[in-house]
């Protein structure tokens, strides 16, 4: 066997990976039109039909004074790991992030009754999923901030010639109770009374895009932090544009991408 496929049969026995989705939560929510399981985690698709009935949901919650939180995650490398190991492990690290975030969820509102959980897999990219949690009273809002807390920090899982990437994601996490969100959350149930409902899709793609700008400012910190490790002699600048190589399929987009890795170096050159 070549070096690089003993490497590829050594990777995959890696301890510490999540495998399952709790129980509590593992069950698919009925009334969703496109009911089938993904074939890697057996949570939901995120197709259209499957979104607009989320966004209904969504906007019951709020009618009835309910908040509700996203959560973002994205997997760190997955590129690397097909490329330099096989596909089998980048499918292993796409599920760890699907069920890690969900012993997180599981943990932090075990004592928590009358909130639903929607698990989504990305249409748009493999390694990207959606947490939404919903029916959030105002006393369990503080919980979310928890929940960031949590899986902002869920540290990398090595494995054998892994010399500073192994497997971790970053996540996001938005909630509709947040200080920023306040008015517009207000406008929004004020519209659902008078009978608009295209307000609450704004408000989702708010927390949306709030949730990816928190998983990209992660990822990349975690990027410039190990950047010597993976990047020998490289500038800076030379590092920030392979990594916008490597990362510029996430849904925030290049450029925007490459501002928040400049924004994130000068920050960190600031403080040294």
């Amino acid at each position: 066997m070549s070096e690089v496929g003993k490497r590829q049969e050594e990777a995959l026995v890696i301890p510490g990976l999540a495998q399952e989705i709790p129980q509590r939560l593992r069950e698919i929510p009925s009334g969703f039109p496109d009911g089938q399981k993904d074939r890697l985690v057996g949570v939901l698709l995120e197709t259209n039909a499957n979104r607009l009935f989320l966004f209904d949901k969504i906007a019951e919650g709020l009618k009835k004074g309910h908040h509700f939180g996203v959560i973002y995650s994205d997997v760190d490398w997955l590129k690397h790991l097909n490329d330099t190991f096989s596909r089998n492990l980048g499918d292993r690290a796409i599920i760890h992030s699907v069920c890690d975030i969900s012993e997180i969820i599981n943990g932090v509102f075990q004592k928590e009754e009358g909130f639903e959980v929607v698990i989504f897999r990305s249409d748009h990219a493999a390694d990207e999923s959606w947490f939404f949690i919903l029916g959030l009273s105002e006393d369990n809002l503080k919980l979310m901030d928890k929940l960031q807390s949590k899986v902002a920090t869920q540290p990398a899982i090595f494995f054998p010639g892994a010399k500073a990437r192994g497997i971790s994601y970053s996540a996001g996490v938005a909630h509709s109770g947040e200080r920023q969100h306040i008015e517009f959350v207000a406008e929004t149930r004020k519209y659902l009374e008078n009978g608009m409902v295209l307000r609450p899709y704004d408000l989702v793609k708010q927390l949306r895009n709030e949730a990816v700008s928190k998983a990209v400012q992660i990822k990349s910190e975690r990027l410039l932090m190990i950047r010597e490790k993976i990047s020998g002699e490289e500038t800076t600048e030379e590092f920030i544009e392979a990594a916008v190589r490597e990362f510029g399929g996430m849904r925030i987009g290049e450029e925007v991408l490459r501002s928040i890795l400049e924004e994130v170096a000068q920050r960190t050159r600031e403080e040294k």
